[in-house]
C-alpha cells in the first residue's frame, strides 16, 4: 500500500484583515492511503494560543470566544508546528485560503506548501447540506464538536467528517480532497494566466461575488452574463451552488 502524511490544519484569529493575527492554531498530522484516501494513522498533534499584540476584534471573539485577557502569558511552539508542517505532503483546510494566509504569515519557509480545501472541493450541498460552513456540515454528518469555531476541535471534526464514505463515490471524502487541485488565489491565478484550469474542487476567488451580483441582476442582464461564459464556467457554477434544478435562473 501507497501512503503518504498530510495535516489538518485550523487557525483563529484577532480579525480577517491583513493586520490581524493568530490566537490559536491546531494541526494534526496523520498518514493516509495514496490510492483509496482511507485514514491509517494519526501520527502527531499540536494545539496551541497566542497573545495577541493588540485587542482582539469583537467580531471575533463572538465566533471564537478568546479575548485578549483570557490568552495573557500564552505563545505558540513554533517549532513543533514546524515539525508538523514539515512532515506534510500537503496541508488540509476548511477555507483553506483563509488559513494558509495566516500560516503563511507565521511559516514563510513553507508558503510554498500545498494546500486543499474541505469546503470547495466537496459539492456539500449535494450531500444535503444548507451550505458549506463547517459546523452546518458536521451537524449534518451528526459529529458535534465540544466548542464549535475552536482550532482544536475543529480539526478532529474535520479529520472524523473526511474519514466517512462519501455516498456517491464509495470513498472517503477525504479521496476527493487530496486528488482535488491545490487552492489558489485570485493574484496568483491571474499572474500565471491559467485560471480557467481551476475551476473545479477548488476555492476560486471572486466567483460568490459574481454569484451574489448575477442572481441580483435583471432576467436580461443574467442571461447576456452567463452566455459570456465558457462551458466549463456554466457547470462549474451550477455544480458549485447546487443550482441543477433551478435552469430558469439561466433562461
Amino acid at each position: 500500500m501507497l501512503t503518504g502524511q498530510a495535516a489538518i490544519v485550523d487557525v483563529e484569529t484577532t480579525g480577517i484583515s491583513s493586520r490581524d493575527v493568530v490566537v490559536e492554531i491546531a494541526a494534526l498530522l496523520f498518514t493516509y492511503s495514496k490510492e483509496t484516501g482511507e485514514f491509517i494513522s494519526r501520527d502527531d498533534y499540536y494545539q496551541g494560543y497566542q497573545e495577541p499584540p493588540f485587542e482582539i476584534e469583537p467580531e471575533a471573539t463572538a465566533v471564537h470566544g478568546l479575548t485578549r485577557d483570557n490568552l495573557r502569558g500564552k505563545s505558540i511552539d513554533k517549532q513543533k508546528v514546524r515539525e508538523i508542517l514539515e512532515k506534510a505532503a500537503f496541508l488540509v483546510a476548511h477555507n483553506a485560503v483563509f488559513d494558509r494566509g495566516f500560516v503563511n504569515r507565521i511559516f514563510p519557509e513553507f508558503s510554498d506548501k500545498k494546500w486543499h480545501c474541505s469546503m470547495r472541493s466537496i459539492n456539500w450541498i449535494r450531500t444535503g447540506c444548507r451550505n458549506k460552513q463547517l459546523q452546518t456540515i458536521l451537524a449534518h454528518h451528526h459529529i458535534i464538536p465540544s466548542r464549535a469555531h475552536s482550532a482544536y476541535d475543529d480539526v478532529a471534526c474535520l479529520y472524523e467528517l473526511l474519514s466517512q464514505t462519501e455516498n456517491k463515490t464509495g470513498q472517503p471524502y477525504f479521496a476527493t480532497v487530496m486528488n482535488s487541485l491545490p487552492v489558489r488565489d485570485k493574484s496568483e491565478m491571474n499572474r500565471d494566466g491559467d485560471a480557467g484550469d481551476y475551476l473545479y474542487g477548488i476555492y476560486v476567488d471572486g466567483w460568490e461575488e459574481w454569484m451574489a451580483s448575477y442572481l441580483k441582476a435583471g432576467v436580461r442582464t443574467r442571461l447576456r452574463r452567463w452566455n459570456a461564459l465558457s462551458p466549463k464556467q456554466q457547470i462549474f457554477l451550477k455544480e458549485e451552488y447546487g443550482l441543477d434544478e433551478h435552469d430558469d435562473l439561466f433562461s
